[in-house]
């Protein structure tokens, strides 16, 4: 049986692939939720959000630590949810 060529390697470039693991917390998921309009409005990711409203430029993979609700149709908006940020709703913190 031949070799399989390695067409990617993990190890080629070790920093590329180095991404933190952040905890959202229920305060900072509401700030950031209180910046959406709308879900799936094919605008941009909820956690480009939660990386702005955290001040964490970067590669970073969020977790929520509560449940965030789309403000228009209440549906559940996860950290890869598409969502639109022209606005939102005024919302207590």
């Amino acid at each position: 049986m031949g070799q399989v060529p390695v067409l990617f390697s993990a190890h080629a470039d070790p920093e590329f692939f180095e991404c933190e693991l952040l905890t959202v917390s229920g305060e900072q998921a509401k700030l950031a939720a209180s910046e959406i309009s709308g879900c799936e409005a094919v605008e941009i990711h909820f956690d480009w959000i939660l990386a702005d409203v955290m001040n964490r430029p970067g590669m970073f993979e969020f977790v929520l630590a509560g449940s965030v609700r789309c403000p228009l149709c209440h549906g559940p908006v996860t950290e890869k949810t598409l969502v639109d940020r022209s606005g939102g709703v005024e919302l207590s913190v």
